[in-house]
């Protein structure tokens, strides 16, 4: 088990990725047994035997062994120990580069030692550098300043200061916009997937809870109001005036969208062309095409950078079915 855990994560890693988990290793800060880079030193010089399955064999486990620890007797025990160990330290690896990748996580992980250790001088000038950030706001930039303006409430609460303080307004309403985004987009998710199936979900959202967003003023988020044009659009699929309010809504902010969320709206409206085209309404067949290619085009569409076989394919017989033989060429 641990063998399979261990070469599957070593697989997924590029051969420069693989250099600086054995850098990982290595580093003094961690203090990790020598052993572990031995490991994988061993593993990637054996990497046919790993890629065709027998490094599972006893053969291969002694060599390994052997090659490992020269002069010891065979312990299948300590080796399954150590791919054990070695499997932890690469997701640690992982779990680190990926904090490294995220700027603004990073920043708020240092607001938070920050904030525990009552270092407000150097709290305050992460925050005047956070403040000067993208104004396009998905579900994780609001969960993102959720989370700093809670580290503010936080060291504010701990000064003991006797004033007025709004950061806790402003932790609570930000709180409040990322809940009825993330709700609003699940929604979304069920009304769209509940269409390729028998069963049904419970949705759960009352034409009360739409006005208390309206209420809130929440609307002026450009990607919820996208999101609720999309809602209307699945529970209302016979009225073809929610589609067309989308793709004008659309048109107009997508600009203010983090790219990851714009992906998200094309494909909700590409599936919901698909199930209309399914039906035998053809005018669709050209708005769906046509979200292809703007979505293409801005390689919001693409998947690090290159088209998918399966997006590839579905405009090819889009093309194909509008005889456009020249552009499908």
């Amino acid at each position: 088990m641990n063998q399979t855990k261990l070469f599957q994560i070593l697989d997924s890693l590029s051969s420069k990725e693989l250099d600086q988990l054995h850098n990982f290793l290595i580093s003094p800060y961690f203090s990790f047994d020598q052993s572990l880079s031995s490991l994988l030193s061993d593993l990637r010089k054996s990497k046919l035997v790993v890629q065709s399955g027998r490094a599972k064999d006893l053969d291969f486990k002694q060599s390994q062994f052997g090659r490992l620890f020269p002069g010891q007797v065979y312990s299948a025990k300590k080796l399954n120990y150590l791919y054990s160990d070695l499997n932890k330290a690469t997701e640690l690896f992982l779990a680190i580069e990926s904090l490294q990748g995220d700027p603004v996580d990073l920043r708020l992980r240092q607001m938070q030692c920050l904030a525990e250790r009552g270092l407000e001088k150097a709290f305050a000038y992460h925050l005047r550098q956070s403040n000067d950030q993208d104004e396009r706001r998905g579900p994780k930039q609001l969960q993102q300043q959720y989370r700093q303006l809670e580290l503010e409430e936080s060291l504010f609460a701990s000064s003991r200061r006797r004033t007025f303080d709004r950061t806790i307004e402003e932790v609570a309403n930000t709180l409040d916009q990322y809940y009825f985004l993330q709700r609003l987009s699940l929604s979304c998710a069920m009304l769209d997937r509940q269409s390729i199936f028998q069963d049904k979900y419970r949705i759960g959202i009352s034409p009360a809870w739409i006005q208390h967003i309206v209420y809130r003023d929440f609307f002026q988020s450009p990607l919820l109001s996208l999101y609720y044009r999309i809602y209307q659009a699945l529970l209302q699929e016979e009225e073809n005036e929610h589609f067309s309010q989308l793709k004008a809504e659309l048109t107009h902010l997508e600009a203010r969208l983090p790219s990851s969320e714009l992906k998200n709206i094309y494909l909700f409206a590409i599936n919901y062309c698909a199930r209309k085209i399914r039906q035998g309404q053809e005018s669709y067949v050209t708005e769906v095409l046509g979200l292809y290619e703007a979505g293409i085009a801005q390689s919001i569409l693409l998947d690090r950078g290159e088209l998918s076989p399966w997006t590839f394919a579905n405009v090819i017989k889009l093309y194909l079915r509008l005889e456009e033989y020249d552009r499908a060429e």
